[in-house]
């Protein structure tokens, strides 16, 4: 925090992508470690995970805005640890990739030692203050054990999604400042949803996943139909004849129910549709045309009548 910058990483955005060290490029575009260069010491090739850190020079910066800037967390406290290091926090110490090098080349550590974020977030000069004022932030006093448990944590954890964006952290801080109820009103919240779908978007990279049971999937879909056709639907093959009769007989007249899953596939490209009813108007081989029912709109439409009069009739949005 200088007077004219503050910068800070986010500490509960955790991605599964790792990084292998010849990911990791110098300022002139060439791999910090290469393995047929002699002069390094260390001929273990290190898996890195990354942690999403912030929107300035991260994971999709390009040449332009400088690149991508790695931040490494560490609490080694060795005398070569602090000359490559700052102390941030007590026990608490930054530093690049290549000082992270330095210490596993010297086997002062090996690459799990060290947190990897990618990017930050800044602020210009008083940017920060003004936020904390209108309560955009909440200031914690933090130490290190609260620091290191809880990045920890989301390391050691297998069952962590990055899609869940770190809200349970979130909620956890929140209790620590006694504002446990205002993080129970506002969990799963559209603004949650939102949040996981960019976590979606932009910080899961890989299938590392757990598979999805494709029983349960379809045990959820039957869920979402009306009764009258889920009760005649008893396994998947009887689910895919239905379908396949939909696809033949065209779905023109039928009512679509936007997505209710935990995850909407349209929070971030087409909100609209979030938990929306649409009616399908059209349906052939050139076009499928449906319109939104559950948008009304402000406006009216005049229609006059024979005798003089205007009865108004409500719009609705329609659709894009």
């Amino acid at each position: 925090n200088e007077k004219e910058f503050t910068k800070g990483i986010i500490l509960n955005r955790p991605t599964n992508l790792f990084l292998d060290d010849e990911d990791f490029l110098d300022d002139n575009g060439e791999p910090y470690f290469k393995t047929d260069d002699k002069n390094i010491t260390c001929a273990d090739n290190n898996s890195w995970r990354i942690w999403f850190g912030g929107d300035v020079r991260g994971l999709y910066a390009d040449d332009s805005e400088g690149g991508t800037e790695i931040v490494c967390l560490h609490s080694i406290q060795t005398d070569l640890a602090r000359n490559v290091s700052e102390e941030i926090l007590k026990n608490v110490f930054t530093t690049n990739y290549e000082g992270a090098r330095k210490l596993i080349d010297a086997n002062e550590a090996v690459s799990d030692d060290f947190w990897v974020f990618a990017g930050y977030a800044g602020w210009s000069a008083g940017q920060l203050e003004e936020e904390l004022n209108r309560e955009s932030w909440y200031m914690i006093s933090a130490d290190s054990e609260t620091v290191w448990n809880e990045l920890t944590d989301q390391r050691d954890d297998n069952t962590l999604d990055p899609r869940d964006a770190g809200l349970k952290s979130w909620s956890t801080l929140m209790g620590m400042l006694g504002k446990q109820d205002e993080a129970r009103a506002v969990s799963e919240s559209f603004a949650d949803l939102s949040l996981k779908e960019w976590a979606a978007e932009s910080i899961l990279f890989n299938s590392t996943l757990p598979v999805v049971n494709e029983s349960d999937e379809l045990d959820d879909l039957l869920k979402s139909l009306s009764p009258s056709i889920s009760n005649s639907i008893d396994s998947a093959e009887s689910f895919v004849d239905l379908a396949q009769r939909y696809i033949n007989d065209g779905i023109q007249g039928s009512v679509l129910r936007g997505s209710s899953k935990d995850r909407s596939p349209f929070l971030l490209s087409d909100q609209k549709l979030h938990k929306c009813s649409m009616l399908v108007i059209q349906d052939d081989d050139v076009l499928t045309v449906g319109v939104l029912l559950n948008h009304p709109m402000t406006k009216t439409y005049p229609i006059p009548l024979a005798n003089g009069d205007d009865v108004e009739f409500p719009v609705r949005y329609g659709g894009s």
